[in-house]
């Protein structure tokens, strides 16, 4: 138990310390010139890129979806068709020759009238609700309307 003692003392000691060395080197951190870092950026890090594309650029006007693929790719969809940048340029999708695009729309209803089915009366002789019906056996209308593009 002794060793468990010194052990957690000794792990709270070291996280003061790092605690207090934190604290004392934020002052010097925020004494460091923005252009510092700025190049020290440039100059073997990661690069930033702010750029922006708009339709001059080939950009789709509209977008109303966006997709990342895993591969990197960025898709954008919206009333001008469906489109695949790269990093560098935007590309119209268009399906191979062969390919259609295929829309298929459908209803289906699950008790379509709203139907009432009532559900069998209690049926316990000397209970006080002796033949009631207190609920319906079948579920209230449901209505599902899928649309599937496929292509």
């Amino acid at each position: 138990m002794r060793c468990v003692l010194s052990l957690a003392s000794a792990f709270s000691s070291i996280l003061c310390v790092r605690i207090v060395r934190l604290i004392l080197l934020l002052p010097l951190i925020s004494l460091v010139h923005p252009w510092v870092l700025a190049e020290a950026g440039q100059s073997g890090g990661q690069r930033v890129l702010d750029e922006s594309w708009t339709f001059r650029d080939g950009a789709p006007e509209g977008v109303g979806t966006l997709a990342q693929t895993g591969d990197g790719f960025l898709w954008l969809g919206g009333s001008t068709g469906l489109f695949c940048f790269d990093g560098t340029r935007f590309e119209h999708f268009h399906p191979a020759s062969g390919d259609r695009l295929q829309l298929e729309f459908r209803a289906e209803a699950f008790n379509a009238t709203n139907s009432l089915v009532f559900a069998v009366p209690a049926n316990v002789i000397n209970a006080a609700g002796f033949g009631v019906v207190t609920f319906t056996a079948n579920t209230p209308r449901q209505v599902q309307v899928p649309l599937k593009l496929a292509f």
